[in-house]
Formats: structure tokens, C-alpha cells, sequence
């Protein structure tokens, strides 16, 4: 009787909401190409502040399987909702608390009723979850999976249109032009197989002297079953556990404006798809259930570039390079020049809302690592062997997401981390992290949540609130003080350093979203001193203001426009700033044949301290977040044509024209034209 009730409840307010604001939902029975920007959005707020691009494909590639293949939110593990990159922590915790209430969802309505979700966020999920149908997992038939399986290749080549000097380029083996390639095949959830070839500017293609078909080439074959065997990858894989403290490769975030996005949501093993050719495993690596638990048990031997260095007759790693260019001799010799094994074991089981567990891991190194003589590395890794052991919980207490991890390394230090997402009420959410990573704690790939990304001589507290007093209108404040006991490079000595964010965002209708964003950035440095008889570090601040608009005009066009400010100052008299403005243009009709995007940015710093990044759209698997400096002015267009059924075409054409100082020489000022031209061609069947 009582369930019968709760089911009434549901139906009666299921048809509230069906005749109310959510009935606009109903007429999207296409997927609209629109719902990306949202995606896109949350991919640049959480990498603004690596300042790099993540060469990491993985997120846009789980997004695109989701498209094809709709979770089911009544079925999925909570697992796979906190991982699947959909939901935000909060969100996450809303549908596992609503099914462990109702045990299932009637239809996508009934999310207006779960905690986090708004119809503006549902509206861009549609297209990616479903409630209830068949599963996409295949009976073992091998011939059915092949028959039933889909085919996608996808091809970018990027000629150099700058004409690299003479000079230069003779000092390369190949080409200035960059080629990529991937293959992949699946066949639903159950079997994926990958292969990717990558040549970067000045390198070989088809280089058949050292039998390599091109620079980098990766390979991996997942399996995946409902049964015991839960997933089995032969080939390159990367490895996701706990809060990434001990290990972890692949795409990380950290600190960003989508403030409650702290807590990371492992995938334990995952195909690896990435250019990246150092930050990867490579050999065997699965997941087997029993007794409730799941296993992961990995073992890999990998080559990496090195630098190699002789004492005393002993050849040692004197240090790693991680740039993956190999286009003359002399690069060459660094290539594989070092050999790692790493091997290892987790068990992590879930009862109820809590779920915990546990990780050790081996490395070895084939030959012995010296680290450097600068004081700064002090407790670097130096040896051969390196242990890593974890401990790893997570617990969901009504509104509460609560989380943790501790490391050791053998040889080393501790590593500590304890967060919690707190729901206080429909308008307003709370978070926190505190980490302590030891100066001397060791590891070969992590990412835990700190300041530059590296999960050590880091000490630090991190805590955020987010609160929507009315639908149209959010606030989102976070702050974070953290510590380096230990010299880091540039620092003679201990340092510190704050970071405070607040951002107002206004979305008064569903065609429309602003923001204005506030930035406060303090660093301890010895700047260019480098003096260690200097009384004091020197702080660095920055500060940036940026407002931002979208605007959707009607269902076949968009407009953006942002601009930011940002000024650095290390001494009153050592002040330097830059401003950065730009126009986006989308053209994207429903059920059109081609769709295009258009940008023209301006932007002028003092110098490259003060420099500006920014995201900008790419072709298909591919984004930069490129930075600005100097003076001067970028225009890029993208356009897509869907040539059949089967064949995709992307191209990106862009002119950076940037003013050089020519010290008074020139009366007219110096202008470089920095092009360049992508083309993509995407073939599914």
C-alpha cells in the first residue's frame, strides 16, 4: 500500500508537470545539433585554468557514444551516473537518492523534481539517457556483434600554410604538415576497438627505416559482459582510481567556475584514445565482480622518452620528456629511451551509499632515475622501484556527498585528501575540499585536486558555495589557500598562495545566459631574483574580469560575444595588464545538411604575463584553448557538411594577425599572418 502510494504521488505531480512548463519538451523529437554548446561550455569553465589543451579525446568521445547509445537511468549503476561526465556531482546525487526512493523513473519529467536539474538541463540530456527498453548489450554471438557493430574513421590533415623557414624545416625528417587518424568499431556496450596513428609537424609518415607506419600509433580492444568478467581491454588503456591521488591518466579537472565540480568519478580502466605518448598504459587490464566486489587487475610495459645520463659507468634517466616530437636525429635518440612496468590490483565494493576500497600498485623503471641536483628537488623520485597503496571511500548521507582518499609511496611520503558536497536546500549548495600531499610522496601518473596539478608538497583548503535564490539567476563563489612546504621551482623558499572566484549568472529566458566573472589570483615567487639571501617571496596578483553572452536568435542562429580584462602586478612599479574581446556567429538549422561557426577576436597585452586564453570550437574530437598576447586580431571560421548518410566533412580556417615591435625602427608597425587550415573527414558505416 504504501508503494502504491508513492507511485499516485508521482503520477499526479508526473501530470502537473506534463501540462505545465515542461510540455515544450515534447515537440524535440529530433536531436537538436544546439545541445553541444552546453556540453562545450563545461568543458572550457573546467580547463580554463590549465591553460593547456588536453590532448585527452575521451570526454567528446563518451559523449558521442551517449548519443548513440542512451543511458538508462533506471538501469545504470551509480557508478556509471557519477562517471558518465552527464551529470554534475550534484545532479548525480539527486538520481541515485530519487531511485533508492522510488526505485525508478516513469519518464524524463520527473527529473523537474530531482534535486540540481532545471528544464534547460534536461532539455540538453534528452538526447542522451532514456527510461526502461531494450539493453544495447548483445547475446555472446560473435558473428552478431560483428554484423550489428558500426564502423567510423575518421581522418585530419593540417597543411602548413606559413611556410616554415628554410632552414628550419631542412632540420626536419618530414613534412610541416600534421596528420591524425583513427579508426573505431563498436558494437553497443559490449565490444570497442580502437586504433590511432598521429605525425606531428617535421615528422616521418610511413617511416619503414624504423618500421613504423607513422610517428605514434596506438591500439586497444575492449570487452565488456554482464556477468563476472564486468570489462577486459587488451592494449593501451589508461587508469582511473579513488580521488586520483594514487593513480590516475586521462582528462582531470580541478578548480574552475562550475565550483561544486570537485570530487572526480574514477572509471577504473578506459580505452585510451588520446595523442598523448607518455600518459598511458600499455598490456592488459580488467575488471571482474565477485562477492560484490569488483576487482581491477592491470599490468603494463610501456615505452617512454628519456634523457640518459652516465656516473661512473652506471647509465641513469637524468629526466623524462613528455613533448612527443620526434622529427630529426638528435630527437631521435631520446625516443623509448626508457622502459617503465607497472602492475597492480583494486578492489573497491559498494553497500548501499557507501562504497569503498582499496588500490596497491608496482613500478619499475629499467633503468635507475637521478634526480636533479637544484635544491627545489630535494624529494624528487630517485631510484628504480616505486610502491603506491590507496584507500579510497565515498559516502551519500541524504543531502550529503562525502569522500576521501589516502596514499602512501614506498619510497616516500603521504598523501591525504577529504571533500563533501553538501545540498542545503533546492537554492543553495555547499562544497569543500582539504588536501595535504607530503613534499616527498611519490607517483608515476595522478592528478589530485591542487593548485598546478601535480599531487605534491601541497597543502591546502578549498571550499565553494553556489546558490540560486530565483530560476533566472545564480551565484557562485569559491575560495582556496594552499600551501607548498617545500621549495618549488622559483622559490627559494616555502611559498603560498589564494585564489578567489565569483561569478553572477543571469538567464532570464531559455534563448538567452550571461555571465560576469571575477578572478583573484595570488602567487609567492622569487620572480627574477632568485636570490636566497631575499627576506621575502614576492607575491604575484592577478586579477581578470570577464562578462559573457549567448544568444540564441531563433532555431537557426546564435550569437556570443565576450571581452575580459586581466592585470598582473608583482610591484607597484611592475604592473602589466591585457584586454581580449571577441564575436562568435553559430549557424546550426535543424535537419540541414551543414552547419558553421564564426569568430573574430581582438586582444592586446603588455607582455606575455599578462597573457589571455580562451576556448575555441573546433572540428569533431578536437579543442584548443589557445593564449593571446601582444597586439593584434584572429578571425576563424569552422564550417561541417554532411555529404550522405555516411560521410562527414569538417574545415577550420584561421588568420592570426599579430603586431611585432620593431623599437621605433619602422614607422609602420610589423604584422605576422599566422594561418592555418584543418581538414577533417569522418566516414561511418
Amino acid at each position: 500500500m504504501h508503494f502504491k502510494y508513492k507511485l499516485d504521488m508521482r503520477l499526479i505531480a508526473l501530470i502537473i508537470l506534463l501540462t505545465g512548463q515542461l510540455s515544450q519538451l515534447h515537440g524535440q523529437s529530433e536531436i537538436n545539433p544546439k545541445i553541444n554548446s552546453g556540453f562545450e561550455e563545461s568543458l572550457e569553465n573546467m580547463n580554463e585554468n590549465s591553460e593547456t589543451t588536453d590532448e585527452d579525446t575521451y570526454p567528446l568521445e563518451l559523449i558521442e557514444h551517449y548519443r548513440k547509445y542512451p543511458m538508462d537511468l533506471n538501469k545504470v549503476s551509480s557508478e556509471e551516473i557519477l562517471s558518465s561526465g552527464l551529470f554534475s556531482s550534484r545532479q548525480s546525487a539527486g538520481i541515485i537518492r530519487h531511485r533508492n526512493r522510488y526505485s525508478y523513473f516513469l519518464c524524463i519529467e520527473e527529473l523537474q523534481v530531482v534535486d540540481g536539474f532545471n528544464p534547460d538541463e534536461i532539455r540538453k540530456l534528452k538526447s542522451f539517457i532514456r527510461f526502461g527498453g531494450d539493453e544495447y548489450f548483445e547475446k555472446p554471438d560473435y558473428k552478431s556483434i560483428i554484423r550489428n557493430g558500426s564502423h567510423s574513421f575518421i581522418a585530419r590533415f593540417i597543411p602548413d600554410l606559413n611556410n616554415t623557414d628554410s632552414d628550419v624545416a631542412g632540420n626536419y625528417s618530414g613534412s610541416m604538415a600534421k596528420l591524425y587518424c583513427r579508426y573505431r568499431f563498436t558494437s553497443g556496450n559490449r565490444v570497442k576497438i580502437g586504433f590511432t596513428m598521429e605525425k606531428d609537424p617535421g615528422e616521418k609518415v610511413l617511416n619503414f627505416e624504423k618500421g613504423r607506419l607513422s610517428d605514434f600509433s596506438s591500439f586497444f580492444l575492449s570487452v565488456r559482459g554482464k556477468g563476472m568478467i564486468h570489462e577486459i581491454i587488451i592494449g593501451d588503456y589508461s587508469l582511473q582510481f579513488g580521488q586520483g591521488l594514487a593513480t590516475w591518466s586521462g582528462m582531470s579537472y580541478g578548480k574552475s567556475s562550475e565550483v561544486l565540480m570537485i570530487r572526480k568519478n574514477a572509471r577504473k580502466i578506459i580505452p585510451y584514445s588520446s595523442v598523448d605518448e607518455n600518459n598511458f598504459y600499455r598490456g592488459l587490464a580488467g575488471t571482474v565482480r565477485l562477492y560484490q566486489t569488483d576487482f581491477t587487475v592491470h599490468i603494463s610495459s610501456n615505452q617512454i622518452d628519456a634523457r640518459l645520463t652516465n656516473e661512473n659507468g652506471e647509465r641513469l634517466i637524468k629526466s623524462f620528456v613528455y613533448d612527443g616530437y620526434h622529427r630529426n636525429d638528435k630527437e631521435e635518440l631520446l625516443r623509448n629511451n626508457a622502459k617503465i612496468i607497472s602492475a597492480g590490483i583494486s578492489a573497491e565494493r559498494k553497500k548501499g551509499l557507501l562504497s569503498y576500497g582499496c588500490m596497491m600498485q608496482f613500478n619499475e623503471y629499467n633503468l635507475n632515475v637521478k634526480k636533479g641536483i637544484e635544491q627545489y628537488a630535494l624529494h624528487n623520485f630517485n631510484g628504480k622501484q616505486l610502491i603506491l597503496t590507496s584507500l579510497h571511500a565515498s559516502f551519500l548521507f541524504k543531502n550529503i556527498n562525502m569522500f576521501s582518499e589516502l596514499s602512501m609511496s614506498n619510497p616516500g611520503g603521504i598523501a591525504a585528501l577529504y571533500g563533501s558536497i553538501i545540498t542545503l536546500n533546492k537554492q543553495t549548495a555547499y562544497s569543500f575540499i582539504y588536501r595535504n600531499y607530503n613534499s616527498n610522496y611519490q607517483t608515476i601518473a595522478s592528478a589530485g585536486f591542487s593548485e598546478y596539478g601535480k599531487t605534491k608538497n601541497e597543502e591546502g583548503f578549498y571550499s565553494a558555495i553556489e546558490f540560486s535564490p530565483v530560476r533566472i539567476l545564480k551565484f557562485s563563489l569559491s575560495w582556496d589557500n594552499f600551501r607548498h612546504h617545500w621549495l618549488k621551482y622559483q622559490t627559494s623558499r616555502p611559498s603560498g598562495g589564494n585564489d578567489l572566484l565569483f561569478q553572477i549568472t543571469w538567464k532570464p529566458r531559455r534563448h538567452f545566459e550571461s555571465y560576469l566573472r571575477f578572478k583573484k589570483r595570488i602567487r609567492e615567487s622569487d620572480m627574477n631574483s632568485f636570490d636566497p639571501n631575499m627576506p621575502y617571496l614576492l607575491a604575484t596578483k592577478e586579477n581578470s574580469i570577464r562578462w559573457n553572452i549567448r544568444y540564441e536568435l531563433n532555431k537557426t542562429w546564435e550569437m556570443g560575444f565576450r571581452t575580459e580584462w586581466k592585470e598582473r602586478t608583482v610591484q607597484p612599479s611592475d604592473k602589466s595588464s591585457g584586454m581580449l574581446s571577441f564575436i562568435d556567429l553559430f549557424y546550426h538549422p535543424m535537419n540541414s545538411k551543414t552547419s558553421a561557426a564564426i569568430r573574430y577576436l581582438i586582444y592586446g597585452t603588455d607582455d606575455y604575463d599578462s597573457r589571455i586564453y580562451t576556448y575555441e570550437n573546433d572540428v569533431l574530437y578536437n579543442y584548443s584553448i589557445p593564449a593571446h598576447y601582444g597586439f593584434g586580431s584572429k578571425i576563424y571560421i569552422l564550417f561541417r557538411y554532411k555529404i550522405n548518410r555516411s560521410l562527414d566533412f569538417w574545415t577550420k580556417y584561421s588568420v592570426n594577425n599579430k603586431m611585432i615591435d620593431t623599437n621605433g625602427y619602422q614607422i609602420e608597425p610589423n604584422i605576422i599572418n599566422k594561418k592555418e587550415i584543418k581538414f577533417q573527414l569522418r566516414l561511418q558505416f
